[in-house]
């Protein structure tokens, strides 16, 4: 199934040949939810083109056909495709960013006024190679020593090596965390034994973006924080949230287990972007999961992440 979603996601039947520059957009607009400037000249027949063969699905367009809403679809199956495409060579990962910041650079795509894209890109990869890692998943070339054994927590529990698609089982958030700020974050921080303690038996899902087109807290009718998040968990979705949502730019849904590996509740990561100059004190503070504007506190801890990719 993941080879004929790679060919869907590619439009080719041909899976050792090199991919054409739109199929790594495709690659990556399918798990990063690239956004196309419609300023940019070649915007609409971008569009056009991977409606047509890219599996983009197009949801609205006007009369003239200047204008059209489309996504990709969430289905995990594609997500998996995608990663496997990513990391199938050794130069893969580099090639595929190679072609974004191209396309960055030229205009087509957009990166966020506040770095949006980067923190996308930046948490994916990391969950990526703890899964690479954690799950011993066949790459082309040496693995980077990213997650040392004696900083990596115990792997999320499976009736079989099959129940997963390889880049869709759920990986430890303290092994994504490591990879994501380097693993000697956490021992020299005061509380470094409470937070290892604390999601000791915490996983992530997300294997792909999803971008909102309304604030996080307002949550389906008769749907409590815990069942939104576990939904998006079992999807492996992470929300891009909307550009006017308040406190927060992103949630990554986080599933916790007991000592005995079963389901024990639902959190969440809230993460905010920055671009200013000046350091932020309070930032990590602001970021309140029980503000009405987020609306998903549970029973369990939460994690804050404020990034600011200001040199």
């Amino acid at each position: 199934m993941s080879s004929f979603a790679i060919m869907k996601l590619t439009y080719t039947k041909d899976l050792t040949s090199e991919i054409t520059e739109h199929a790594r957009l495709a690659v990556l607009s399918q798990r990063f939810a690239l956004r196309v400037l419609f300023g940019h000249k070649d915007a609409v027949s971008f569009i056009d083109n991977s409606i047509a063969s890219y599996m983009r699905v197009l949801l609205s367009t006007t009369e003239d056909r200047l204008w059209q809403e489309s996504v990709y679809p969430t289905e995990p199956v594609f997500s998996n495709a995608a990663a496997q495409l990513m990391y199938q060579q050794v130069n893969s990962l580099q090639l595929f960013l190679s072609c974004l910041n191209t396309k960055i650079l030229s205009g087509l795509i957009d990166a966020g006024v506040l770095g949006e894209l980067i923190s996308r890109l930046l948490i994916l990869i990391s969950r990526d190679w703890a899964a690479i890692i954690t799950h011993c998943i066949e790459v082309d070339g040496p693995k980077p020593d990213l997650l040392p054994s004696a900083y990596r927590s115990p792997p999320f529990p499976s009736s079989s090596d099959h129940q997963y698609f390889p880049y869709l089982k759920p990986v430890h958030l303290l092994d994504v965390l490591n990879i994501l700020f380097g693993y000697q974050w956490s021992p020299g921080h005061p509380q470094a034994e409470e937070i290892k303690s604390t999601f000791a038996r915490a996983y992530i899902s997300a294997s792909h973006w999803l971008t909102m087109t309304r604030d996080v807290g307002l949550l389906p009718v008769k749907t409590t924080a815990e069942e939104w998040l576990k939904s998006l968990f079992l999807r492996g979705v992470a929300i891009q949230c909307r550009h006017d949502q308040p406190l927060i730019d992103k949630v990554i849904p986080i599933l916790f287990l007991n000592e005995s590996g079963q389901y024990d509740g639902m959190s969440c990561c809230l993460i905010q972007d920055k671009n200013r100059s000046r350091t932020i004190p309070l930032a990590l503070r602001m970021i309140d999961i029980g503000d009405k504007s987020i609306g998903l506190k549970t029973v369990k801890p939460y994690v804050a992440i404020c990034f600011n990719f200001v040199p």
